[in-house]
């Protein structure tokens, strides 16, 4: 549900302006009340055209709809949007903008209905085609997502194939095809070995084929990629999804630490769950000062979320063990076969997670509180529960 969110959000926000480029119709933007939109000045567009009185014409009509979707009145924006389309048939953009009033006024099939009437109009309109997979998505349609998708590798112009094959990937792993999964992203990063959720796609399909002979250059990769970007999203990653799996009544997520600040951290996470998705435990490959001053690369460790602790096993390694190693060890550890030899406590509520924050600033805290619930969604990768993020 939340990517069709987003989807259908971006229909009354920055897409005009790429919309405008594949309209088929003789409609004609108004600059005013683009900027209007782009300024979130729903209410004003909405009495200035009141004001005028009708007729209306076709713009009139579908800034009234583009302006009441934005207020969640779907009712008055479906009015007016269909008056829209009765006046300008081929008018693309109010018909998928028209397809999301449906949609979120639980008009699903009427929402789809509108997509495919786009793209009969337009074989190649992309935004349609995205729109409506994001439907089905929603819908847990998945083969008829990926039917869209195959269709819009064909596309001569006007779409994102790095886009539409990590989609592809995205939707794979969902079925649990991992096989056609790595194919996808092997061609996402045929078309673009620079972009950072491509290449973390391809390690995580690898992983789930225990394929790890193969995974290593794409993993340095990541690495590569993350501390080369200029962009700040990728830039605070602290870690990308490597792996899941079940072991007896528990989830295992596996995370690949990006960020070596300071002593102690970890440079694989393995986040146990039980089955109410409950984090229960995290099994860690730790690093730390005293222990490197002992000539040891790394230390078994665990943070144990019920009693609030750190605990640090007797098993170290003096170069990066392999991950099958691991994983052993963390299946030991969901066993309680672990021996634990030291352990301190831990005051969560103390954890800041953000970048330069200044414990002392109370402002500073607050904000750092807005970006632990931010942290609390899904991870982009969950095996059997996917989250697809746009």
């Amino acid at each position: 549900m939340k990517k069709i969110f987003i989807m259908f959000a971006m229909l009354i926000c920055a897409a005009f302006a790429f919309a405008q480029t594949e309209t088929q119709s003789a409609f004609e933007y108004d600059e005013e009340y683009e900027e209007m939109l782009e300024y979130g000045e729903y209410e004003d567009i909405i009495e200035d055209i009141t004001e005028r009185g009708e007729p209306y014409s076709a713009a009139d009509n579908y800034y009234m709809g583009i302006a009441y979707f934005a207020t969640e009145d779907f009712e008055s924006a479906a009015k007016y949007l269909e008056k829209t389309v009765e006046m300008l048939p081929d008018f693309l953009e109010a018909r998928d903008t028209l397809a999301g009033v449906y949609y979120y006024a639980g008009e699903k099939e009427k929402s789809i209905a509108e997509l495919k009437k786009c793209i009969e109009l337009n074989p190649e309109y992309t935004r349609a085609y995205f729109l409506l997979e994001g439907v089905y998505e929603a819908e847990g349609r998945t083969d008829e997502c990926l039917s869209l998708l195959k269709k819009m590798t064909t596309f001569t112009t006007g779409v994102d194939l790095e886009e539409v094959y990590y989609y592809m990937t995205l939707l794979y792993i969902q079925k649990g095809d991992y096989d056609s999964a790595e194919r996808a992203a092997s061609r996402a990063v045929g078309v673009n070995d620079g972009r950072y959720q491509t290449m973390t796609a391809l390690v995580y399909t690898l992983y789930l084929q225990k394929k790890y002979s193969e995974v290593k250059p794409f993993e340095h990769l990541v690495k590569s990629i993350w501390r080369q970007s200029e962009d700040m999203q990728i830039a605070f990653q602290q870690d990308f999804y490597m792996d899941s799996f079940t072991y007896g009544d528990y989830k295992v997520d596996v995370y690949e630490i990006l960020s070596e600040q300071d002593f102690p951290y970890n440079y694989w996470c393995a986040e146990v769950y039980d089955m109410n998705k409950v984090s229960v435990r995290s099994i860690n490959l730790e690093s730390t000062e005293e222990l490197r001053k002992e000539g040891k690369a790394f230390v078994i460790s665990s943070e144990n979320y019920a009693g609030s602790c750190r605990e640090v096993t007797d098993i170290t390694f003096d170069k990066l063990p392999s991950y099958e190693e691991f994983i052993k060890i963390v299946k030991d550890g969901i066993d309680g076969k672990l021996n634990y030899v030291s352990s301190e406590k831990i005051e969560y509520s103390d954890y800041n997670f953000s970048f330069g924050v200044d414990e002392t600033d109370e402002d500073d805290e607050s904000e750092a509180d807005d970006s632990e619930s931010e942290d609390d969604e899904e991870p982009m990768f969950s095996d059997g529960e996917f989250t697809i993020e746009r």
